[in-house]
């Protein structure tokens, strides 16, 4: 085929474009007409697009996401995040469950928790004070009495309980 003009070629349908199809360049930088294959051009010609000039709108990813690692770090806040979106498995270490030594002076947010490691306790954070989670159906308090013919008392240190009796030397048997 003679040399033509681009405006004299066949005109090729975009559904029929292929990967190692050619494309026509003026290369400025040595002053002649050279190709480069559609997969190169568009491969390294969106390196050289200047920023803010592509609409997001113009943009196709697979429905609601968005590839590879796109977004920049702190991107998202929690108001662009849907309720219930984030589940266990998406947690990070230590996200649920703070581990300490000794309890912070405040918690983050109310209801989380922290792992006291010297005390082997589990604390909540109510939105003013640290506390101590309690177990269902534990008993946390056992009180001793003092009537009848034996004394009953308890002392707590921790979480051991310690009840002593004492015979009542003040009251009489028939």
């Amino acid at each position: 085929m003679a040399d033509l003009r681009i405006s004299e070629l066949n005109t090729q349908a975009g559904s029929n474009l292929a990967s190692g199809d050619f494309l026509a360049i003026a290369d400025t930088s040595a002053s002649e007409t050279r190709k480069i294959t559609v997969v190169d051009f568009v491969g390294n010609g969106v390196t050289l697009v200047a920023d803010d000039t592509i609409p997001s709108g113009k943009i196709l990813f697979n429905a609601e996401t968005v590839p590879g690692t796109a977004l920049e770090n702190l991107a998202v806040g929690t108001d662009q995040i849907a309720a219930g979106a984030v589940t266990a498995a998406k947690l990070a270490d230590f996200s649920s469950v703070t581990l300490v030594s000794s309890l912070p002076a405040s918690g983050a947010f109310r209801g989380q928790i922290a792992l006291d490691t010297n005390d082997l306790k589990i604390y909540s954070w109510n939105g003013s004070e640290w506390l101590l989670v309690k177990a269902a159906g534990s008993v946390n308090s056992i009180v001793g009495g003092s009537t009848g013919v034996v004394n009953i008392t308890s002392s707590q240190g921790g979480d051991t309980v310690t009840i002593n009796w004492r015979h009542r030397n003040d009251q009489h048997y028939a």
